[in-house]
């Protein structure tokens, strides 16, 4: 069984919005002069900094704080575990001009400040794996590559003896241009393999599981759908190295949503699974038909609909390019003619199909045994966030999101009070985020939050010291995506 705290405690660094290209530590600080991780510096990189200060606001192994004993993550580490890293890597280049990978994905600056730590607290003993499922046409290796981060991981394999694997948790890709079929390109995925884990009458899905039918994801073959979801059947493809890991820590970026609102330290689960096949974003139609792809009926957006999931199961490129015509011929009309309201595949407030999906990978995550069992709602794995919010994602995220220079991290071993505080820091609601209030009613909520109040905020900003404090003092405000304006922003 795994301890968790009395009060949900977030940790709230505000610093300069600025990467270092080199990630170096700044000095090499008293609990690293025992160990050769490196012998160089970059006394530009305040990252390497504020990550250890945020372990030092959590007081984690306080009685050495400042001495060569210091070893903050054996809080939640031992030597010997299997430490999952997930960053968020969710595109190598975004499709909209101008958008770089410093607003899409999780800093390396900030990974490699977090391995020194998990490192030290390994004692040479144990596995780290760096591991996420992009969406289909990302190119990992792209993101991996991303200011040279893959080669320090090979010097760290070169310093230590700690085994090191990065891994595409994902078993196929995809290339997909708009005028031809989809083509699936199959790869090797997790080499431990997968397990499907079925949660059944415990998903949140069973409010709508008679609506299984309806169950939908862009681009992907609605056929397939139904080999993970049926009426009280719910299941999901978990990679096994995230189920056999002892210590996982989420590493996300903070960005807006087109169908969550934000995405952040939950959201980023979603990515140690296998395949989107099994990953329910929103229901086929409107509000009145069950569904929560758009909130009216609307003839114009069914049929593109329709369109696009032909397009997804079909293989014949003729048939595909006069489904290109078809919709270019529908994208003139709505130029002409508008529709009287933009939601489409579900980007909206009204997707309550994405927050259930979210809530069953973090159930998942929480409480399945290695073999994917869940037999009680003990622990199974230490969880610890990290929030990369240096520069965030505004606007139309998180694929084609505007950068906003923020600068803040978070850490926090509460996901959903980290998601909480990272509402407000965007200045959103998180009263108005489907994915919070379902969590706070749930067993995920394993802190029993009553009340945002409940939570816990350390910062090294007098100004933010507790949740009212900061909903006055911080003046950031994110624009939304379109789905979410007007709907989701703080008073």
């Amino acid at each position: 069984m795994i301890n968790i705290s009395e009060k949900p405690i977030v940790a709230l660094i505000k610093n300069e919005s600025v990467y270092p290209n080199n990630f170096l530590p700044d000095r090499i600080y008293p609990e690293f002069k025992e160990i050769s991780i490196h012998r160089e510096t970059n006394p530009d990189n305040k990252i390497f900094q504020s990550v250890r200060e945020l372990f030092k606001l959590l007081k984690y192994d306080e009685d050495n704080i400042g001495s060569s004993f210091w070893n903050p993550l054996s809080e939640i580490i031992e030597p010997g575990n299997t430490v999952l890293i997930k960053p968020n890597f969710v595109l190598d280049k975004s499709k909209c001009k101008d958008i770089t990978l410093e607003v899409l994905i999780t800093h390396p600056s900030l990974i490699v400040a977090v391995i020194d730590y998990v490192i030290l607290a390994l004692k040479g003993n144990g596995t780290i794996i760096i591991g996420d499922a992009p969406i289909q046409e990302a190119k990992f290796e792209e993101m991996i590559g991303y200011l040279n981060f893959f080669d320090y991981v090979n010097d760290y394999r070169k310093k230590t003896d700690i085994k090191f694997e990065i891994i595409d948790f994902r078993k196929e890709r995809s290339i997909n241009k708009i005028y031809r079929e989809i083509q699936r390109i199959e790869l090797s995925g997790d080499p431990r393999g997968y397990c499907r884990v079925e949660l059944n009458e415990k998903s949140a899905m069973k409010e709508i599981t008679h609506q299984y039918k309806q169950f939908r994801v862009t681009n992907y073959n609605k056929e397939k759908m139904l080999n993970f979801h049926k009426e009280n059947y719910h299941s999901y493809l978990i990679t096994k190295s995230a189920l056999e890991s002892d210590v996982i820590i989420s590493m996300p970026k903070l960005k807006s949503h087109r169908k969550a609102g934000i995405t952040c330290a939950m959201k980023n689960l979603v990515g140690i699974n296998g395949t989107k096949d099994c990953l329910p974003h929103h229901r086929k139609g409107s509000l009145v038909e069950n569904g929560d792809e758009y909130p009216k009926k609307s003839f114009r957006k069914k049929l593109l609909s329709n369109l696009e999931e032909n397009r997804a199961q079909s293989k014949s490129k003729l048939y595909c390019f006069m489904i290109f015509l078809f919709k270019l011929v529908l994208y003139f009309f709505e130029r002409i003619f508008p529709y009287k309201d933009p939601i489409k595949e579900g980007n909206w407030y009204g997707n309550i199909t994405l927050p259930r999906m979210i809530l069953d990978i973090n159930y998942i995550i929480n409480f399945a045994s290695k073999e994917g069992k869940i037999a009680d709602l003990n622990r199974k794995r230490k969880l610890f966030a990290l929030t990369d919010a240096i520069i965030s994602g505004e606007k139309d995220g998180p694929l084609c999101p505007t950068k906003k220079a923020t600068g803040f991290i978070l850490a926090s071993q509460d996901f959903l009070a980290n998601d909480i505080i990272s509402c407000i820091i965007a200045g959103f609601d998180p009263l108005k985020i489907s994915t919070i209030t379902f969590a706070l009613k749930s067993q995920i909520n394993v802190n029993n939050i009553t009340t945002i109040d409940n939570i816990e905020i350390v910062s090294n900003i007098q100004e933010f010291s507790d949740i009212q404090s900061l909903k006055l003092n911080n003046k950031i405000r994110f624009e939304p995506t379109i789905g979410w304006k007007g709907h989701i922003e703080l008073e």
